[in-house]
């Protein structure tokens, strides 16, 4: 396996190349930054493993803020470049779920497999403004903001007392103008993995993969799409039940518990790992053209 710092068409990365034919992006979540970590761990199961900042990294933007597709139009086309790669699979999670269903969305012939570890189902804002896009394509919002109303939250961000948001995303699905913002996962071409915590406290990430389901069913999209919810799991179970979130300067509930997290942390690899084995294995890329 090698390191590659990548550092060319405005991305900001590290790539694992392994001896493999399948590349897995990943997205990491509302901390932004470079996630070495699990790349390291999925490249060695076998697969080349590019981890993607696409914001809080250097030159890019320091918020979830007015960030291009386009961007990870360049990953993608950069990972399909390498030697081997015969297919490509993204690996979003949180608010990384939103940038890889979108991109699944916008060009269903590029990915032939999408994972998604605690996602959403519709575009909500930028971090300091929900008025203000997290996403952009072609300079204009990819879809309207979701509602989220900031007068349902719990907490008071302070370490005995963190913010719970799953309330105020809870409050904004019931608004008639949510299903503006939804995502249309039914253009998507490849198969599906959904992982949830029935005990998610940071946003009701179950709630969100069932709408995710019924939307597929809806419009009779014939791809395969698991979902696996776990009960007393919460955000992020290897992280812990609350976090101090590095950008928003608060504390911040995960939900769950020590045990439960634990045991899901561990599940949630093996089938993500078993999903990608599945679903990337001789799987031969389209031209970025179909």
């Amino acid at each position: 396996m090698r390191r590659i710092v990548v550092r060319e068409e405005g991305l900001v990365g590290t790539y694992f190349a392994a001896d493999a034919d399948a590349a897995i992006i990943i997205l990491g979540g509302s901390s932004g930054g470079v996630k070495e970590d699990r790349a390291r761990h999925l490249a060695a199961m076998g697969f080349s493993v590019f981890a993607l900042s696409y914001f809080a990294s250097e030159h890019l933007p320091h918020l979830l803020k007015n960030i291009p597709l386009e961007y990870f139009e360049r990953a993608i086309a950069y990972v399909r470049k390498q030697k081997g790669i015969q297919s490509v699979g993204i690996w979003g999670i949180s608010r990384g779920t939103e940038a890889a269903l979108l991109m699944g969305s916008l060009h269903p012939s590029w990915i032939q497999a999408i994972a998604l570890h605690v996602p959403n189902c519709a575009v909500y804002g930028a971090f300091d403004s929900a008025d203000s896009p997290a996403w952009t394509f072609r300079g204009k919002p990819i879809l309207p903001s979701a509602p989220f109303m900031m007068s349902a939250m719990e907490g008071r961000g302070e370490e005995l007392d963190p913010l719970r948001l799953t309330p105020s995303f809870l409050r904004g699905m019931q608004e008639d103008r949510f299903v503006q913002s939804e995502i249309p996962v039914e253009k998507i071409r490849c198969p599906l993995l959904l992982i949830s915590g029935e005990d998610d406290e940071m946003w009701p990430s179950a709630p969100f993969c069932r709408r995710i389901k019924d939307r597929l069913a809806r419009h009779q999209t014939p791809i395969e799409c698991t979902h696996f919810s776990y009960p007393r799991v919460g955000h992020c179970p290897g992280v812990g039940s609350k976090i101090f979130h590095p950008i928003w300067k608060r504390w911040l509930s995960y939900g769950g518990n020590g045990l439960d997290n634990a045991a899901a942390a561990i599940e949630w690899g093996r089938q993500t790992v078993q999903f990608f084995k599945k679903n990337l294995t001789n799987t031969p890329l389209r031209s970025l053209h179909q």
